[in-house]
């Protein structure tokens, strides 16, 4: 059992490293450039990522040395499943403080919302996540297929949604209605007999998507609830002809797991937002004294500093001191003007300089990140990979117009850096792969101009 049990393990571990490699391709160009600046934030953690999966591949395991069962036949139930959550059904990336004072920031912001816009971390985490499931869910459905089939992990899959479709409901008739539904003993008395019919299965899988259309009504998402059932006619249209056509079930009923996950998931990021919205007001009246009362605890228990914060504050100070006469702090000190002055300067060295603040430690508990900035991290983050991409691109069209506008007469100068600006607006530059930047400015003037100057622009850009 335990060889058996290694060797599945090992082809899941495989498939994650198909999968992660197959998402690590959608990030570079064929020379193996970063495609943008938000890529180029992940790709070393997410090598590390890869890495990791390799390194489980090639590590012995040391199960004991107790023999295997009589003449190597396995005794172990393979019914049997564990009641633990092997999926990640909801993912916010902050802590419940982060979510407040965002929603504090930004009554607008809703859990979700932000999820195009994520770099470092967070992004590593959802992508390294994904991979995962997409590699759990093939080898779900070997396993189903086998001889004999394996069906513990596919129990385990149903314990899971159940438990999270129990949270978000509200009432004791809706709980009751799910536990009939998804009676997983019930369902495993099936499976063990073998009588389980594609009409059974089918039937199964519709009871649960007409229960979550139900509980997207009552939340009053009728948008949502539509487009689900749409989805689920599609689904349910291939999923038939495949489940009556085949006798391996296991790619089908995984189809329809991976929908119901993603739906779950979907719900209970709707009940979130929903659950949110009657806090907001709250938030912005006692939000911020909260907070100030929560921070003041830390500093009188010992467990934060001010270190990292004064230390910012002195640079800022220091800076601006040298800047232009416009921008210096006047007198006296303590004025709105210069109070204004200095929370813009902080504000700009930390989005500008964000990795010297960073430094790879986390920052919670990182000796460089400002104590009193910290609530904004991922956002100073987000902020940093925005301000890359526009002073990259902006770099990028002046290397350019101080090439071109020697060589070029006006109209002809104006058409070529029009020409790259609408390119760059598509394919912002890469601070980490200037040979992608270079290629597509070329390309562009070169129909403008000839290859010679085309080239010179792109060294210029470079």
């Amino acid at each position: 059992w335990r060889l058996l049990e290694e060797k599945a393990e090992c082809r899941q571990l495989a498939y994650e490293v198909e999968e992660l490699e197959k998402c690590r391709a959608k990030m570079v160009d064929k020379d193996g450039g970063a495609l943008s600046e938000r890529d180029a934030t992940v790709l070393p953690m997410f090598d590390e990522c890869l890495a990791s999966v390799g390194e489980k591949m090639t590590t012995p395991k040391n199960n004991g040395t107790g023999p295997l069962p009589e003449g190597g036949t396995v005794k172990r139930d393979n019914l049997s499943y564990k009641r633990a959550f092997i999926l990640r059904n909801d993912f916010i990336g902050m802590s419940s403080d982060e979510l407040a004072h965002r929603v504090m920031l930004d009554p607008s912001y809703r859990v979700g919302a932000d999820a195009d816009t994520v770099v470092g971390t967070r992004l590593v985490t959802a992508l390294t996540r994904d991979a995962h499931e997409r590699a759990f869910f093939r080898h779900l459905a070997d396993s189903m297929d086998a001889n004999p089939p394996v069906y513990h992990q596919f129990l385990s899959v149903l314990v899971e949604i159940r438990t999270r479709l129990l949270s978000v409901c509200t009432c004791d008739s809706l709980k009751n209605q799910l536990d009939d539904l998804i009676n997983v003993d019930g369902i495993e008395a099936v499976v063990r007999s073998g009588k389980a019919t594609p009409k059974d299965i089918l039937g199964f899988f519709e009871g649960v998507a007409t229960f979550m259309s139900r509980m997207y009504k009552r939340l009053g998402c009728y948008a949502r609830e539509e487009e689900m059932s749409k989805e689920w006619q599609q689904l349910l249209d291939v999923v038939r002809d495949a489940l009556w056509g085949t006798s391996a079930v296991g790619a089908s009923v995984c189809s329809c797991l991976v929908f119901l996950i993603k739906w779950v998931y979907n719900l209970r990021t709707d009940v979130a937002n929903y659950r949110i919205m009657p806090t907001i007001p709250q938030l912005l009246r006692f939000g911020a004294d909260i907070e100030q009362k929560k921070f003041q605890e830390k500093l009188d228990a010992g467990t934060i500093t001010l270190d990292s914060t004064r230390a910012l504050v002195a640079k800022v100070v220091l800076d601006l001191a040298n800047a232009p006469p416009e921008l210096r702090l006047g007198n006296p000190l303590a004025s709105e003007d210069n109070c204004k002055k200095l929370r813009a300067a902080m504000g700009a060295e930390l989005v500008a300089q964000f990795p010297d603040y960073a430094k790879d430690e986390d920052p919670y508990t990182g000796r460089h990140f400002p104590e009193t900035m910290r609530l904004d991290y991922q956002i100073v983050q987000e902020l940093h990979v925005r301000f890359v991409v526009h002073v990259t691109t902006c770099a990028a069209l002046l290397g350019a117009q101080q090439c071109l506008g020697a060589a070029l007469d006006a109209n002809r100068c104006t058409m070529a850096i029009n020409a790259i600006r609408d390119a760059l607006l598509v394919n912002p530059p890469v601070r980490a792969n200037p040979n992608r930047t270079v290629s597509v400015v070329v390309e562009k003037v070169a129909r403008v101009v000839d290859g010679a100057l085309a080239q010179k622009c792109g060294e210029a850009v470079r």
